[in-house]
């Protein structure tokens, strides 16, 4: 079943949120995504860190590290790179150490890594939740090939007595008439076994069911909750990036017109313009065109008239189909102590 497109936007509104889960076999790009957005929050640390501590050094120094610690591939043409990269030329051009701003920028910083682990630990949790359910199914598959195999057996072997007994009641041979009495007792036996073995499968193919519902809704806000992740880590480094800005804006008068431009290419930092970019090319390189419906599992009868004659009957009725909408993704926002707050990821 596949999930219907987000509803279109009314006039005057926002672009209507693309879901990470609308995305054809989304799990495993939507998972990497998330794995390069941890090494962007690791990158972006790591390099506010050595700025800061750049302060009290000379200004090539400064220079030296702004050429470092390029953010991974995917953000190659987000806002937020943009903004990054202005704000890297900018330390480039500072030539005066500003110890007073180091510990500022310390503070924050501080404050930005807590927010990428508790960002990894949710996001761990989420792959974790993932594995589970899919496994749940995987041992639900086992157990339901496993009934439907023995099903299988007991109604051949239904088959066979029924055959055996009729031949020896319909035989003129004593010796086969004889035999009677032990082929009705062999039958009945297979008989209430074959019935048992039917609802045993039944039941497990309803248990399949139950899973691969319960799987794909799952993963529907899995997906969410990784966008919704990655939502609030761009405006989280928006935050980051504004505050040590702003500071160097307040605290030195002599560059200031180059900070005014990080800041405006900062200010044009747009998570949901720097997702949509990776839901673009995720779609692209999908090779569906919308997330596959849900199969649900065939319930395979006997197709034998001999059985139902015996009471082997199907009691399994097919579910009604059902789809329902993934879950919206939570919107991110608010300033740098929103962005910090919360559940989050190292």
């Amino acid at each position: 079943m596949a999930s219907p497109p987000p509803p279109p936007s009314a006039p005057g509104q926002q672009p209507a949120i693309n879901h990470f889960s609308t995305i054809p076999e989304g799990y495993k790009p939507v998972v990497a995504y998330a794995w390069e957005g941890k090494q962007s929050l690791k990158a972006m640390a790591a390099f506010i860190h050595e700025w800061a501590r750049a302060f009290k050094q000379c200004g090539a120094e400064l220079e030296k590290r702004a050429q470092q610690h390029p953010l991974p591939e995917s953000e190659a043409t987000s806002t937020l790179r943009q903004a990054y990269d202005t704000v890297k030329h900018s330390v480039q051009k500072m030539g005066l150490a500003m110890q007073e701003v180091n510990q500022i920028m310390d503070t924050d910083r501080e404050a930005f890594v807590e927010m990428r682990h508790k960002q990894s630990t949710a996001k761990r949790e989420c792959i974790k939740s993932y594995e589970t359910s899919k496994k749940d199914l995987e041992r639900a598959r086992s157990n339901m090939n496993s009934l439907k195999k023995k099903y299988q057996s007991w109604c051949r072997n239904c088959e066979k007595y029924i055959n055996l007994r009729n031949e020896a009641k319909n035989s003129s041979d004593d010796k086969a008439k004889a035999k009677l009495p032990k082929h009705e007792s062999y039958l009945q036996h297979q008989v209430a076994g074959a019935i048992k073995a039917e609802k045993n499968y039944a039941q497990a193919v309803r248990d399949v069911h139950r899973l691969q519902k319960a799987h794909r809704t799952n993963t529907y806000k899995i997906l969410n909750d990784l966008q919704a992740l990655e939502h609030k880590r761009v405006e989280a480094s928006k935050a980051s990036l504004t505050l040590i800005t702003r500071k160097h804006l307040s605290l030195c008068a002599s560059i200031q017109t180059n900070f005014e431009q990080a800041l405006k290419k900062i200010n044009q930092v747009d998570a949901r313009t720097d997702l949509d970019i990776f839901f673009s090319k995720a779609k692209r390189e999908s090779k569906m065109s919308s997330p596959a419906p849900l199969v649900l599992e065939a319930y395979a009868h006997h197709m034998m008239p001999l059985l139902e004659q015996e009471g082997v009957n199907r009691t399994f009725q097919p579910p009604q189909q059902d789809s329902k909408p993934p879950p919206p993704a939570s919107s991110g926002g608010g300033g740098a102590a929103a962005a910090y707050g919360g559940s989050g990821m190292d």
